[in-house]
């Protein structure tokens, strides 16, 4: 053992300290040579040294205790020599044991989330089968995961059903959708959170696909692809004609990132290594796909099972490296929902701000008092010309002042919250959750179970929280607290999107 009082050489060429004992230098040996004029040879790079100022000995300072720094070089021309030839040597030193050199304490720095989560965005690949009736579930899993963007496929949803209806439109205003059209299932969509500055640039009307592109601070913008291949598509013309579309795509926006993301119902595939062992499909189908992402350069980054063993759904991209988490978590239908963080600064709008007064923190008979005044004023002013509008000016103009200067306020920004949520549900989340992944890490059948019973009961009690919440707002009570109702109605409303091809 050694310690950092102990004798020691530094070696100016590769600027690193060794302990006499790690290089098998006796005390004895180090007072020998220490005031030769030899030639060293440096036993950690190997090359000679042709510094005075090998050795700082304790004993150079007399008094090894009072010397404060232990480790400074000697730059004195007048400090002897402590230079040896380590052939001159009788004894072999041998290969140094450790070696050491100081390094200047790291100041951590502590992260700002907020910043971060600006430079960042998180996306959740969904398989709904069926939006409608999952409405709860979804707005349980938006508030929990805090998604930027939504990959969806299988919605099953049509012209009749408003997007408002399935994503509040208080963090999701912009929702770009496929529809499937004369038949039940199937349809695509990318949601967007509000703010994020987006349009919809591409909808396919021979496959199942919609691509819509965002504004990014450093690169030019992100191209984002939701699509999905049926598993009755057992033909390869479906998925070339698919293929084609992502090409031309992908050449139009050749200088964009590209996600492309969804349900393509190709198990057969083993990823990543791109192997095909199964039989489900035909060679000439998997092959394929395969081939379209090595032809456009963009990689398959799931690795895990996300429908029983089989991985299903599937996350690509042109630039992995942006991608730093991607993950499942507990699905709202079948299908695990995949998770991806990726280091992306979108384009924002600057989000509006509410100015809230604090009734209840009125003095109210002082305001009585100002306004009982202005009032009187305003009374005398109205014998002068003064023409109808612009006494109401004045008494607008007045009524403000009085309210901006008695009355308290604060800014907020919209915050959106599920109204019917409640801490038993976000236990009940959270116990699924834990199922989900120790499922997930063990295998066990018990534990899969476990996390199947659990993920149930946690589908019933948010439907029935969810409805007992609504009956609650459009009981008889409706005419004496109508702001819950008005707030629902309002959550409702659709914004009217336009395609950009």
């Amino acid at each position: 053992m050694t310690f950092w009082d102990s004798d020691a050489i530094v070696f100016d060429n590769c600027d690193k300290w060794c302990h006499i004992g790690c290089v098998n230098i006796s005390p004895s040996m180090y007072e020998k040579f220490g005031n030769s004029s030899a030639l060293w040879i440096c036993p950690i790079c190997d090359t000679p040294y042709h510094s005075r100022t090998i050795f700082q000995s304790y004993l150079s300072s007399g008094n090894s205790i009072l010397n404060p720094n232990s480790y400074s070089v000697l730059s004195d021309s007048s400090a002897f020599s402590l230079s040896f030839n380590i052939n001159d040597s009788h004894e072999n030193f041998g290969d140094p044991v450790a070696t050491s050199s100081p390094k200047p304490p790291v100041t951590k720095q502590l992260k700002n989330k907020n910043i971060n989560r600006q430079n960042s965005l998180r996306v959740l690949q969904i398989n709904f089968r069926s939006c409608k009736n999952k409405v709860p579930q979804i707005e349980n899993l938006l508030t929990s995961s805090k998604p930027d963007i939504i990959i969806g496929n299988e919605t099953w949803l049509n012209k009749d059903v408003l997007s408002s209806e399935i994503f509040p439109n208080t963090l999701f205003e912009d929702v770009f959708r496929n529809d499937r059209v004369g038949k039940e299932g199937g349809g695509v969509l990318i949601a967007i959170k509000k703010g994020i500055i987006c349009q919809e640039v591409y909808k396919s009307k021979n496959v199942e696909l919609i691509a819509a592109q965002i504004n990014i601070t450093d690169t030019k913008s992100l191209v984002i692809i939701s699509a999905y291949r049926p598993p009755n598509k057992n033909d390869i013309d479906y998925l070339k004609q698919m293929i084609i579309e992502i090409n031309e795509l992908k050449l139009k926006f050749k200088n964009s990132t590209f996600w492309l993301g969804g349900d393509f119902n190709l198990p057969d595939i083993k990823w990543p290594e791109q192997n095909i062992s199964g039989s489900m499909y035909t060679k000439e189908l998997n092959e394929a796909f395969i081939d379209m992402l090595n032809n456009l350069g963009i990689e398959q980054m799931v690795d895990f099972p996300t429908r029983k063993d089989n991985i299903l759904d599937l996350f690509c991209t042109n630039q992995p490296a942006l991608i730093t988490k991607i993950k499942s978590i507990p699905g709202i239908s079948d299908h695990d929902i995949v998770l991806v963080d990726a280091i992306c600064k979108p384009q924002r709008s600057k989000q509006s701000q509410h100015k809230i007064y604090l009734w209840k923190k009125v003095d109210i008979k002082k305001i009585k008092d100002i306004t009982s005044h202005f009032i009187s004023e305003l009374i005398s002013q109205a014998n002068e010309n003064l023409n109808i509008d612009q006494l109401w000016n004045k008494f607008k103009e007045g009524s403000n002042k009085i309210i901006d200067d008695n009355v308290p306020s604060k800014i907020t920004k919209s915050k959106y919250t599920n109204p019917w949520a409640n801490r038993d549900i976000d236990h009940l989340c959270k116990k699924q959750r834990k199922a989900y992944n120790k499922a997930k890490k063990t295998g066990k059948q018990e534990h899969k179970d476990k996390y199947k019973k659990l993920k149930a009961t946690a589908q019933r009690e948010i439907r029935r929280a969810q409805s007992t919440y609504m009956q609650e707002i459009i009981s008889p009570q409706l005419e004496e607290k109508p702001k819950s109702f008005w707030q629902f109605i309002k959550a409702k409303k659709q914004k009217h999107l336009e395609c950009h091809h």
